[in-house]
């Protein structure tokens, strides 16, 4: 246990050059630098707390935002689907004439639509992955502290 502030310093500097002092009342260099590093020790202990608390809300918070985005994922690929084959069988109809069987067949008509929503699902694809690179899910402020800390806690070789 170090003593307080006015205990270390309750003497006057005068006093501790003519060896007058209270040598009981002031801190030892061991006892300051043992100060100093529990505080650091107390100080990174305290952010990496803070920095798993983070990345635990984080990853809460990503898990419930994925289960609803798979469940709208599935419904909206049903939909979509559906949609798509009604499409299809749209085309297929308007350009096949009522009387004769030499219009648009129903393979074409599934083979256009497809391929546009090929090229859609590719612009969605890769803009998603431009989103994902630019996106950083780790809390980068409470990162660098805790990194600016601990080398500000290991000595430096140029002193």
């Amino acid at each position: 246990m170090l003593p307080s502030a006015t205990e270390r310093f309750d003497a006057s500097p005068s006093e501790y050059a003519n060896g007058r002092g209270d040598g009981a009342s002031v801190a030892t260099l061991k006892e300051l630098l043992g100060g100093i590093v529990g505080d650091i020790r107390t100080l990174l202990q305290q952010q990496m707390e803070l920095l798993r608390v983070e990345l635990r809300n984080d990853v809460e918070q990503t898990i419930k935002a994925l289960i609803y985005m798979g469940v709208g994922v599935v419904l909206a690929g049903y939909g979509g689907l559906l949609a798509l084959l009604a499409v299809a069988y749209g085309l297929h109809w308007a350009f096949t004439p009522a009387i004769q069987d030499s219009g648009l067949p129903l393979w074409g008509s599934l083979a256009i639509v497809g391929a546009v929503v090929l090229i859609a699902g590719a612009a969605a694809g890769y803009f998603g992955y431009q989103l994902m690179r630019s996106f950083n899910p780790l809390p980068d402020q409470t990162a660098a502290a805790l990194v600016e800390n601990f080398k500000c806690s290991l000595p430096d070789k140029n002193r």
